[in-house]
């Protein structure tokens, strides 16, 4: 996988197993588009929130499948000036 260090990363800096199963659940449901800065930026938003909310953001990635509504698609930004 393209994106080990950066996940190595992460691990390595929170030292947390809670943090480290929720990036591995977040590798397993993000919809991969073939780029790393879908997971750069799922990560970074699931960072953000307390880890009693991790469990609750993967949810809604996986029930929107696999992509967070808010992530920046440019098929959509497209799409949407059409």
């Amino acid at each position: 996988m393209y994106l080990c260090g950066f996940f190595a990363r992460k691990v390595s800096q929170a030292k947390d197993p809670i943090i480290a199963g929720s990036l591995a659940r977040l590798v397993e449901i993000v919809n991969d588009r073939g780029g790393k800065h879908i997971f750069i930026w799922h990560t970074m938003r699931l960072l953000s929130r307390k880890k009693a909310d991790h469990a609750g953001y993967l949810s809604f990635v996986e029930e929107n499948n696999g992509c967070d509504p808010g992530y920046p698609r440019i098929d959509r930004i497209i799409w949407e000036q059409d």
